[in-house]
């Protein structure tokens, strides 16, 4: 039962990890690439929302993680309470 919040505790972590390094590559990218033409700004949009990308995907798992751990425990808390 605690193992559905763990592993969607653990899907958000390692989904904020991902962003972080996404964003550390999209910067070095930006510096590399040293003159940026104006019309290229698609391209830092695109290497920012990939990693945002994952985030939600992360934070979305873990949401639904979340409703099942509370879910089963309500449910467990009800079943301890029934006369047998």
């Amino acid at each position: 039962m605690d193992a559905s919040l763990f592993w969607g505790a653990f899907t958000f972590a390692v989904a904020c990890i991902h962003t972080l390094i996404g964003l550390i590559v999209t910067a070095l990218s930006v510096r590399a690439a040293a003159p940026i033409e104006p019309g290229a700004h698609w391209l830092i949009a695109t290497g920012i929302a990939v990693p945002l990308a994952s985030s939600v995907y992360g934070l979305f798992v873990f949401l639904l993680a979340a409703l099942a751990w509370f879910g089963f425990r309500s449910w467990h808390a009800r079943a301890k309470q029934l006369p047998i």
